[in-house]
């Protein structure tokens, strides 16, 4: 398999929340600065606008390859239509789709280490990603884990059965195909979405996915979910719960109909978690000592995944292949 190190242009499909001055507008200006600060400038960023406040002239200020997708919809977020407004972009063997959230610093040779690494019909992440739980965090470095609540000293402490990647890479040949257009047009993802979706929906095109772990990291800010009140949460939390469950079925089906193995997607298909599955898909890169620990960390979440003893995790797993 030949390595290829061309000038294919990244293109980014990304949206905004409200840029209002508050720490959400903060957190997402220092995306805008890792962009800008890139070694690697041949890329296109591709910004989704659902009728948020001050996006465009926020980002003019940074001088930025950028176009922008107006929505014309009363929706205020759609994962589909930030996807599929990239693929008047795509040109044959010309580009890599990247989609990111607005929420993340890439580091400032992220761009150059995926075109360095990338070859035909790949696709790739760079995990664990680093979290802090606010920007003072981020700027004083202490990492967290965020479902636990707990400070880390090392990424090595982020569970692969919890997280799932925020920022994923594939070659945008994928997208190409009259049939994979099609369904986007037909299907749409609106509101919560299970994280699953950008591997099951873009990363997993590939059979052949990399992780730029050791070349370039991803550091993901904690953001501000909410500036309403509190008011009738309940209803809002049980809205959320039907979105994400029809939009999981909706992922589900999009990895069905290009091909993924349902191993990464079916929790009856694997002992392990899918999302521990779909990590381990992502075949590490670096040097033989960067190789070895990552593969203990691997190890060690396979046996030990959340914290549950091993002798538990055996038994669990006879009892489901027993009864299997």
């Amino acid at each position: 398999m030949n390595y290829n190190s061309n000038n294919r242009k990244i293109l980014i499909a990304v949206t905004f929340r409200d840029f209002i001055d508050d720490e959400n507008e903060i957190i997402q200006r220092e995306f805008l600065k890792s962009i800008k600060n890139k070694s690697y400038t041949n890329y296109l960023l591709i910004v989704t606008i659902f009728n948020e406040k001050n996006v465009e002239n926020v980002i003019n200020e940074y001088d930025l390859n950028v176009k922008y997708v107006y929505d014309d919809t009363d929706i205020r977020h759609s994962f589909s239509r930030v996807i599929k407004n990239t693929f008047h972009e795509i040109k044959l063997h010309e580009n890599i789709f990247l989609y990111t959230n607005a929420d993340i610093v890439l580091e400032n040779n992220f761009f150059e280490e995926v075109v360095n690494n990338f070859f035909i019909g790949c696709g790739g992440t760079s995990i664990p990603q680093q979290y802090y739980m606010n920007y003072e965090d981020y700027l004083n470095n202490i990492k967290y884990d965020k479902i636990k609540k707990v400070k880390i000293n090392s990424d090595y402490a982020i569970d692969p059965n919890i997280y799932v990647p925020d920022v994923v890479f594939v070659d945008a040949d994928y997208y190409l195909d009259n049939n994979n257009q099609i369904w986007w047009e037909n299907n749409e993802i609106i509101g919560a979405w299970p994280g699953m979706a950008q591997s099951l929906m873009i990363a997993l095109h590939s059979k052949n996915l990399i992780n730029l772990y050791f070349k370039s990291k991803i550091k993901s800010i904690e953001n501000i979910k909410d500036h309403n009140n509190n008011n009738n949460l309940s209803t809002k939390s049980s809205k959320r719960e039907l979105d994400t469950a029809k939009n999981k079925l909706t992922v589900f089906d999009y990895a069905k109909h290009i091909g993924v193995d349902r191993k990464f997607y079916n929790p009856k298909r694997s002992f392990v978690s899918q999302k521990f599955r779909q990590h381990n898909y992502y075949k590490i890169r670096g040097n033989m000592i960067q190789k070895i620990k990552y593969y203990f960390y691997m190890k060690f979440y396979y046996y030990f995944p959340r914290g549950i003893s091993l002798f538990s995790i055996i038994m669990k797993r006879l009892i489901k292949k027993l009864s299997g």
